[in-house]
């Protein structure tokens, strides 16, 4: 019994090894200061990017294009995110984050659509 209980605990240590980020490790915590921080899955985890307050618009690219499921704006004015890179008011997918907020599950209708962001308010 306690062979198989140390079998089973082993294999669930390397279940999370090789899925990268634990979940002790990814947490709404790494989002610090007055920033906006995005994660590519629901509950935090697995952190793509943060920003300061007053930044201007920028890409997602690599693996953290249109992966967005969760978010967290800490700092003091709205941020958005765009499902265009270059977002020019004709894009069908704008996400506002209201100031002081945050979502550990995006509806479906939102997730892993954001291509681009800002933390200095703009337009949709």
């Amino acid at each position: 019994m306690r062979l198989k209980s140390v079998i089973v605990t082993m294999a669930l240590g390397a279940s999370v090894a090789i899925g990268g980020v634990s979940s002790a490790e990814a947490a709404l915590s790494q989002c610090t200061g007055a920033k906006t921080c995005l994660w590519g899955n629901n509950d935090y985890q697995w952190y793509l990017a943060g920003k300061p307050n007053n930044r201007g618009l920028s890409q997602l690219s690599g693996e953290a294009n249109n992966e967005m499921d969760s978010w967290a704006n800490l700092s003091t004015s709205w941020s958005k995110g765009y499902d265009d890179p270059t977002p020019d008011g004709t894009s069908d997918g704008c996400q506002h984050w209201a100031a002081v907020t945050s979502d550990d599950n995006v509806s479906p209708l939102s997730s892993d659509e954001v291509s681009s962001w800002r933390t200095n308010g703009g337009s949709c």
